[in-house]
């Protein structure tokens, strides 16, 4: 899951899946602090569906035999105000299977010269949105395989014109899931394969709805290096990949059940 390809600026800004224990108590901390202004957006989960009044206006469902983990908000690495959903199937054993995971993502306010930036060739249509494309396999149980690489973003960041937040060490987009998953007591299997789904909510690409879809790969015999062409198990890993498009296609519904605003609800920063 941490090693998903990321925007060209920041070459690593979300790859990683922390486990410390330190994290689930970030993520509470967090969640209350930008609960406050993120009122005027109303994103909402009801059983498995999650709603999003704006930024996009938007009705995300996951199969009801998802169980949903947990959701939380917070200013990303002091850039990017983060509203995330998360459900899983897990084995009898907590070991997860499926995970479904929802993030609504939008620059802060003060610094306008931040854009998303895919180069993706590849897209999806779900509830008349397009959506970019893209899969990887990432090794979960890889000494430090979830490192995150602050250092690239605190030198765009400069290259901006911007100074280095303070909440640059807030914790990742994957950090945060992983402190759900343990609260819940579920864990990642060794190694695992996944489909991202991103629209740019906006025309300036400032705003995006994320939908992460992972499933368990510790059966196929594959690692990170077999999605590169030329590589012993590539054939195999793109029968595997075209399968887990399907699959995110099938099992998420997207919906627009909203009017889209003539002006969209603004998240400003948290101080």
């Amino acid at each position: 899951m941490a090693a998903r390809p990321a925007p060209p600026f920041i070459s690593k800004h979300r790859r990683v899946i922390l486990r410390r224990v330190f994290a689930i108590v970030a993520v509470g901390a967090a969640c209350t602090a930008v609960s406050l202004a993120e009122q005027t957006l109303h994103r909402t989960v009801n059983g498995n569906v999650v709603s999003s009044s704006a930024d996009p206006a938007v009705q995300i469902e996951v199969p009801k035999q998802a169980r949903y983990v947990g959701t939380g908000a917070w200013v990303l690495y002091g850039i990017a105000n983060c509203r995330q959903f998360v459900f899983a199937e897990p084995d009898a054993n907590n070991t997860i299977e499926r995970l479904y995971w929802i993030q609504f993502e939008a620059y802060v306010s003060s610094m306008p010269k931040l854009h998303h930036l895919y180069t993706s060739t590849r897209h999806a249509a779900l509830g008349g949105l397009d959506f970019y494309v893209d899969t990887w396999i990432e090794q979960n149980d890889r000494p430090n395989a979830h490192a995150a690489d602050i250092a690239s973003l605190e030198s765009y960041l400069h290259s901006k014109g911007y100074a280095v937040p303070a909440a640059i060490n807030s914790g990742s987009d994957e950090e945060h899931v992983d402190a759900l998953l343990a609260a819940r007591h579920y864990r990642l299997p060794p190694i695992t394969a996944s489909v991202r789904l991103v629209h740019l909510a906006d025309a300036a690409a400032r705003k995006e709805l994320m939908i992460i879809y992972t499933e368990d790969l510790t059966g196929a015999q594959l690692t990170p290096a077999d999605t590169k062409d030329g590589a012993p198990g590539y054939a195999r890993w793109r029968a595997i990949e075209a399968r887990l498009i399907r699959a995110a296609e099938a099992n998420i519904t997207v919906s627009l059940p909203f009017p889209q605003p003539a002006k969209s609800a603004r998240l400003e920063p948290i101080s």
